[in-house]
């Protein structure tokens, strides 16, 4: 499964992706998101094992982004690889995402 649910702590939801966030994977992503961000405070993104993202994978971390937001909570997106990280600098996602 690419898209992987570890729920940590009641509040806390770890997401983990792996391969390609592309056309089907980004609707498993938002299929989780819809159902488990109501009660999430807190939302890490995991992309270590993820090696490519499409536009819709991108819109889907932008929607999960604005989502959190209006809960209230916060969202982490961690260990991002060389050729992701400059997809985010080039459309200006590190100037809004909190990025470990």
């Amino acid at each position: 499964m690419p898209v992987k649910v570890t729920r940590r702590e009641q509040d806390i939801l770890m997401i983990s992706l792996d391969g390609s966030l592309c056309a089907g994977m980004e609707l498993e992503l938002r299929e989780v998101l819809d159902k488990e961000l109501a009660t999430t405070k807190k939302l890490e993104l995991d992309l270590s094992n993820l090696t490519y993202i499409s536009t819709e994978g991108l819109r889907e971390i932008l929607r999960a982004q604005k989502i959190i937001n209006g809960l209230g909570g916060s969202m982490t997106v961690r260990n991002v690889n060389r050729e992701i990280m400059e997809e985010f600098e080039m459309i200006g996602f590190v100037k809004f995402l909190n990025i470990e």
